[in-house]
């Protein structure tokens, strides 16, 4: 029998298995037996929720628990050897090539300490149709046309035809519901002339496959980043993954799922960002931005929660029309403030209110505001 010194994750002896053209569940009671005796227990433990198939009482052979991401082995360090590294890190972050993923709206990045650091997990929320996956494509915009940075985006509930046709009309400012009917005009098509090689160059990667398991979702997304080293990885959106309605089970699927994603963006160095609703049964409750308490357990493990808020969604005749507030409700190492932004939604995008916008294209130098005078998307269109 081959003997480890080491016991391998599920995940690692899957691989080993594979290649032996064996079969892993005949490894399962063997493995099982060895993680008990290495954990001073006998008993078998309950499996988390994480990856559990609806109707399923147990998880998949693919959704096994340890096929998810394994914190770092805890090692005991003095603090004299900590100050160094610290130091070093501070170095290394100075440096222009330290790779942080700006958001693409000025003051918000100024907060966040000039933009997203590799390793955190942060969280977009909101209610319904306010805004959410376009804030969340924002970003890689932002990343990819703006700073040439790989990007990942696992899309749950729109296709890969709905991202690109968003990203297009974000580009190039031809409005959304143009693009949608091709009733484009002789100055829509030279706009799209224009961007054209700007967008066919962007290091996006979209994946739209539909409500894949947790452990699914892990797996693709080590080996883009392997393959393609990717810079950031948005999830669009976490209740595609769910598998429980009932309150208590959800919450402790969410908390599940929120360590599972820190711990990926520790293991891989790059940021996660996952959009998330509010918790079930609270959409109805307010009209206003949603509280912590209602995120379900999502924001447990965030380093940073954007909370996604529109004023004239809930009246029309608001002062504020056309402004969007991102509320940085939770920020683990930083401030927590609220950041106004123009909302062009017809254009599948937000803007900067007050700086010169960087979405805009070399040709279009005229300063964002938000008395843009299109018309908004019809109702009923899914943000």
């Amino acid at each position: 029998m081959l003997r480890c010194t080491k016991l391998p994750t599920w995940g690692q002896l899957e691989l080993v298995v594979e290649q032996l053209n064996g079969n892993i569940e005949d490894f399962r009671p063997l493995w099982i037996a060895a993680r008990n005796e290495q954990q001073g227990s006998t008993e078998p433990k309950e499996p988390p929720l994480v990856g559990i198939r609806p109707g399923s009482s147990k998880p998949d052979a693919e959704d096994s628990i340890d096929s998810r991401p394994q914190p770092p082995e805890q090692t005991t360090e003095s603090i004299s050897d900590l100050f160094v590294e610290f130091l070093d890190n501070l170095e290394k972050v100075s440096t222009p090539s330290f790779t942080r993923v700006p958001t693409g709206f000025t003051d918000l990045d100024i907060l966040l300490g000039a933009g997203i650091s590799p390793g955190q997990f942060v969280v977009i929320t909101g209610r319904p149709a306010i805004g959410k996956s376009t804030f969340a494509l924002d970003i890689c915009r932002s990343a990819t046309t703006r700073r040439g940075l790989p990007a990942l985006l696992m899309s749950f509930r729109l296709t890969k035809t709905e991202v690109l046709r968003r990203f297009v009309s974000a580009e190039t400012r031809i409005a959304l519901h143009v693009l949608r009917a091709a009733m484009l005009s002789d100055e829509d098509w030279d706009k799209l002339a224009r961007g054209l090689q700007e967008i066919g160059e962007a290091p996006l990667f979209i994946n739209d496959g539909y409500a894949p398991s947790i452990a699914t979702v892990t797996r693709e997304v080590r080996r883009v980043v392997a393959d393609y080293d990717v810079k950031l990885v948005v999830i669009d959106s976490i209740q595609q993954l769910m598998s429980h309605q009932e309150d208590d089970l959800r919450r402790r699927e969410l908390r599940e799922m929120s360590r599972a994603f820190k711990l990926l963006a520790l293991e891989l160095h790059v940021p996660i960002v996952a959009v998330s609703g509010v918790g079930h049964g609270v959409d109805d409750r307010a009209s206003g931005p949603p509280e912590l308490d209602e995120l379900g357990g999502i924001d447990e493990e965030a380093d940073v929660v954007i909370a996604v808020h529109r004023p004239d969604y809930y009246d029309l005749m608001s002062p504020r029309a056309g402004e969007v507030d991102l509320i940085v409700c939770k920020h683990r190492e930083g401030p927590t403030d609220t950041i106004t932004v123009a909302g062009q939604l017809h254009l599948s995008r937000f803007v900067d209110l007050a700086w010169p916008s960087p979405h805009l294209g070399p040709d279009e130098s005229d300063q964002e505001t938000h008395s843009d005078s299109e018309p908004e998307p019809e109702a009923g269109m899914p943000f």
